[in-house]
């Protein structure tokens, strides 16, 4: 046998050993995925979009309404701008101002330069349907029917209308209290507040997001009714049950679990159809003729990223396909089952902060990779950590309005005391349990929330904050800007005099 003849034998060899190496690990690995698969299903685990889709078993559905009337209404474009930070922890009262100014440059004002006349224009004649847009959200089941089967490619066009409803309502609520039609303000408050409360069970981290927003908008309302003196006993206590029913950890739970569902289905998506970074259908990746073709026209400026962008779209791509994708979608879905589990553990706990910090390290390492790895994925590290880039923010959000709902319901409850008692409490153990059931919770830390009473008798509540830290109430940001929910802690602002309005600049706190 020549040299030649063995050269080829041995290559041959080598490539069909090749080969078979390929096939084995590429069964091995579908094998240790299923195997992953019926463990979780052993432990009675749901993963799969099926299992963990909704069913809503009533016969109607006031969410078509809703958003009809809303579409009808125009307050949402002169929603003022609410508890506007005009100092670190204080806090102008907007609907007290008898000129509210506005961008005039926008053309929906229509040249209108103070917001009260702009929303008197945008009320007149809309009672009745503003009427009808609170009894559905107060007396009415409220749910999208959605084919949760599309996985990411699911469009969701009912989310920004939800944030349209929430500011028509609250809009509405800041033109009642300013012209004093103080019963109408409360029933606008309490629909506003009734929007994320039955906005529930839609188990996608995106609309969770979006709820959080709303959260955060009637927030911001219920601030501003709370530095009205007029309302009653029996008012303040139903706003405050309307809040309190408010529940935000368990959609958190139910949202990731879907998002793995999805996660995991999208794996199969990419092997038979190849990657998206907007997780839509596309052809496979790059084939080895148009690689060739960029490599050689990349080669000339850098030729070493234009071998490796060659070798990741082709070699690297066909690797992930056949044997890497399968440990990495355990990976995946083990990512997400561990914090599904911490966030179990905190609620049961009712302290966050050692998910926080474990996220934290996860979004910190990886923060800065998120765009590139979304826009070409190494296929060498796979998809497996893609959730660590965005997971924490999502945590952190969630804990930060769970631990603002608590300070909400709180101050509503300090109001009640001082409506009775002409004063704030000592402590919030005086609170219990005539205006609270226990002690309100500071998610973050699982504290209580601390308070003091100042010696002008007014109160400071407040949260620890996203950093874990307690700051004795410190409500300035790091970065010197307004904004409350940023203070080094998480500080319930008190309402400015009309002095320091006048002295003081105004930035407007973002909504978001």
């Amino acid at each position: 046998m020549t040299f030649r003849k063995k050269v080829g034998l041995g290559g041959l060899l080598l490539l069909t050993l090749l080969c078979v190496f390929a096939v084995v690990s590429h069964f091995r690995a579908k094998g240790r995925l299923k195997a992953y698969y019926a463990e979780l299903a052993a432990s009675g685990e749901k993963v799969t979009i099926a299992d963990l889709t909704p069913v809503f078993p009533y016969d109607s559905n006031g969410a078509p309404t809703v958003l009809k009337i809303s579409g009808a209404l125009k307050l949402a474009e002169f929603t003022p701008p609410m508890m506007s930070m005009i100092a670190p922890g204080v806090a102008r009262v907007a609907w007290d101002q008898p000129d509210l100014s506005i961008d005039s440059s926008s053309a929906s004002f229509k040249g209108k330069t103070n917001v009260w006349e702009a929303l008197a224009g945008a009320v007149d004649g809309r009672e009745a349907e503003l009427a009808e847009l609170r009894s559905t959200l107060t007396n009415s089941a409220f749910y999208f029917s959605l084919d949760y089967q599309q996985g990411f490619t699911l469009l969701l066009p009912h989310l920004a209308p939800l944030k349209k409803v929430e500011q028509q309502l609250v809009s509405a609520m800041m033109f009642d209290l300013h012209r004093q039609q103080h019963d109408l303000a409360m029933a606008n408050l309490m629909a506003a507040v009734a929007l994320p409360r039955i906005y529930t069970n839609e188990p996608l981290m995106i609309s969770q997001m979006v709820r959080f927003a709303l959260e955060s908008i009637a927030i911001h309302a219920t601030w501003e009714a709370l530095q009205f003196d007029g309302w009653s006993e029996a008012q303040l206590a139903a706003l405050q049950k309307n809040w309190e029913g408010i529940e935000t950890l368990g959609d958190i739970q139910s949202a990731l679990r879907m998002e793995r569902a999805m996660g995991t289905s999208y794996f199969d998506r990419i092997r038979l159809h190849g990657y998206s970074s907007t997780m839509s259908l596309t052809p496979p990746p790059t084939s080895l003729i148009d690689s060739l073709s960029e490599f050689t026209e990349g080669a000339v400026e850098n030729p070493g990223e234009a071998l490796r962008t060659a070798v990741n779209k082709t070699v690297l791509w066909q690797f992930w396909k056949y044997i890497w994708s399968y440990d990495d979608e355990i990976e995946y879905s083990e990512f997400f089952r561990r914090t599904i589990r911490s966030i179990d553990t905190a609620t049961r706990n009712e302290n966050f902060g050692p998910v926080i910090e474990e996220q934290r390290v996860y979004t910190e390492d990886n923060e800065e990779n998120y765009f590139d790895f979304m826009d070409e994925p190494n296929w060498a590290m796979g998809l497996g950590r893609m959730p660590r880039f965005w997971m924490g923010k999502f945590v952190i959000r969630g804990t930060n309005t769970r631990t603002i709902q608590q300070i909400a319901v709180t101050a509503i409850a300090l109001k009640r005391y001082r409506l009775k008692h002409g004063r704030y409490p000592q402590g919030l153990e005086n609170l219990v349990p005539d205006y609270l059931s226990e002690l309100p919770r500071d998610y973050f830390d699982g504290q209580t929330l601390r308070y003091k009473l100042q010696p002008d008798g007014n109160f400071l509540l407040y949260s620890v904050g996203e950093d874990l830290k307690d700051d004795g109430g410190e409500p300035t940001t790091k970065n010197g800007k307004l904004h409350w929910r940023q203070g080094l802690d998480l500080v319930w602002p008190r309402a400015a005099t009309p002095s320091e309005v006048t002295a003081s600049p105004l930035a407007t706190i973002s909504e978001d």
